[in-house]
């Protein structure tokens, strides 16, 4: 399989290569990516040509960047993608998600429920017809 080493991609499509090559850079190099995704290492070097059309897969960039945090530069592809779509990434605190800040508040919120359904078993029970009635009901 031939790949066209002439093209002129457009100047996003560049940038993006930019921070791809940014991201192999951080890792290792091309024959560490090219071993830690399964693939060649000249199907990666053109992945990181601005020359080509060749791009890598979402997996593949989701890797490496997993792989990355804390280098310089981190996220690399998806800073550039964010900012190409006008977004901004902002880092949240790593904290592990226990789910305990929201414990309050749903006590808060079903606080009244064994009263809430405590009244409509009641109500219910008092509108249907009871079995032993001495006398017919009416019939309107």
């Amino acid at each position: 399989m031939s790949v066209e080493r002439n093209i002129a991609l457009p100047p996003e499509q560049q940038e993006i290569k930019e921070a791809f090559r940014a991201l192999v850079k951080a890792y290792g190099g091309q024959d560490a990516v090219a071993k830690r995704l399964g693939t060649r290492q000249q199907r990666i070097s053109d992945c990181c040509s601005t020359t080509t059309d060749a791009f890598p897969r979402a997996d593949e960039i989701a890797t490496l960047e997993a792989e990355t945090v804390g280098y310089p530069g981190h996220p690399h592809v998806t800073t550039v993608l964010a900012r190409q779509r006008l977004r901004e990434l902002v880092p949240t605190p790593n904290i592990a998600a226990t789910g305990s800040c929201c414990l309050p508040a749903s006590r808060r919120a079903t606080a009244n429920w064994p009263r809430r359904s405590l009244r409509r078993t009641k109500m219910i029970t008092s509108i249907a017809p009871r079995p032993n009635r001495s006398r017919p009901l009416p019939i309107r």
